[in-house]
């Protein structure tokens, strides 16, 4: 479950991981209505505590996590491409929501 803070034309999402203390966050401007938040953030968060457990275990946070980055582009993209799709489709979009 994701939570939500606004302010004039900003929303903040976040994720909290309590078991390594970690929090994912989305900022994004309250004119832009992305469907995808809650879903890209689980998707990251797990992502990146499947890459970097062992590292994370062990304290290792110091470290330079830039090669994560090919995989928030990845992530970002197919769920940008899937709200694309669903959207252009109405019919698929309504069955969609059936499933989430």
């Amino acid at each position: 479950m994701t939570s939500a803070w606004n302010h004039n034309t900003l929303s903040l999402q976040y994720k909290l991981d309590n078991e390594f203390e970690l929090v994912f966050v989305v900022a994004y401007q309250n004119i832009l209505k992305l469907t995808y938040v809650d879903k890209f953030l689980t998707e990251i968060q797990l992502r990146f505590r499947d890459k970097y457990k062992q590292s994370i275990e062990s304290g290792e946070f110091d470290r330079d996590f830039n090669d994560f980055r090919p995989d928030f582009d990845k992530i970002l993209r197919v769920n940008f491409n899937l709200l694309y799709f669903y959207s252009n489709n109405p019919k698929l979009s309504a069955i969609q929501t059936l499933f989430n």
